[in-house]
Parts: C-alpha cells; structure tokens; sequence
C-alpha cells in the first residue's frame, strides 16, 4: 500500500502550461480561474484569497476530508506534509504560477514570505468545522522536524 502522499500534485508553474493570463501590462496580472483549474477533476468552489503581512508566517498545522488546491499568484510558499498513516513526508516551495493539489487526510503546515498571495479552493464549500489538528504527536512531530 502506497503513502496518500503520492496522490500529492505539484505543478511548479502552469504559466508554461496553460495561458493562466487573462491579462497583463505594466500595471496588473489578471489571472483566469477557469485556466488555474483546468485539468483537475471535479468541482472546484473558492475558499480564500490569503495575503501574507508578515515574513515567516506559519498556516495549517491541520488537514481535512476534502480535497484542496493552492495556487500562488505572487510570492513564496514553503508547504510541508505529512501522511496521517504512515508518518511519509513531503515538501514543496511554491513561487508565482505554482499550482499544488492537497488530498484529504494529508497534513499540512505552510509557511509564507511577506506580502504574498495564495489563492485556495476545495471540493467542498469552506467549513473552518472541517479542518482537523491532528491528535497523534508524532504528526505534528514530523512536521515541525521538516523546518
């Protein structure tokens, strides 16, 4: 039996990969959404635009029962995982035109630069209800052992 993390997709920039741009000029980047999903099976719905105010800020430190995507418009991510069954780990730095899917039941904790930007999604609409800390220490053990 596998690691849940192998269901884990990073696409390091889809800007290569699909035409993300709805627009771009000296002034502005508009990206299109439908293009961020492209390809990902499912519905999507938007949960939160998150914009990072301070250097080294840590988010997650849960998971949840739904599958999620990051997409990083501007800035640097640092997104760290850890299988809930098996303890596997897995590490991935997102930068502008990253894209990750997240599975369910996969820990995560991400850490941020100042002033960026992260688009997320689920399968589900947002439910704060529905992130889970996990209760066995040594995932969050093995989390904070990846810094």
């Amino acid at each position: 039996m596998g690691t849940r993390l192998e269901e884990v997709r990073f696409d390091e920039d889809l800007r290569l990969t699909y035409p993300l741009l709805g627009h771009t000029d000296r002034r502005r980047v508009i990206y299109d959404p439908e293009a961020i999903l492209k390809d990902l099976p499912g519905n999507w719905i938007h949960h939160n635009v998150l914009l990072i105010s301070e250097d080294n800020l840590q988010l997650g430190l849960h998971y949840h029962d739904y599958n999620e995507l990051y997409f990083t418009p501007t800035g640097g991510f640092d997104v760290r995982f850890v299988d809930n069954e098996d303890l596997a780990t897995r590490r991935y730095n997102l930068h502008p035109g990253s894209r990750l899917l997240i599975p369910q039941e996969v820990s995560h904790m991400v850490t941020a630069d100042k002033g960026s930007v992260l688009l997320v999604y689920g399968t589900v609409p947002f439910d704060p209800k529905r992130l889970i800390t996990p209760k066995d220490n040594k995932v969050l053990e093995a989390l904070a052992s990846m810094g």
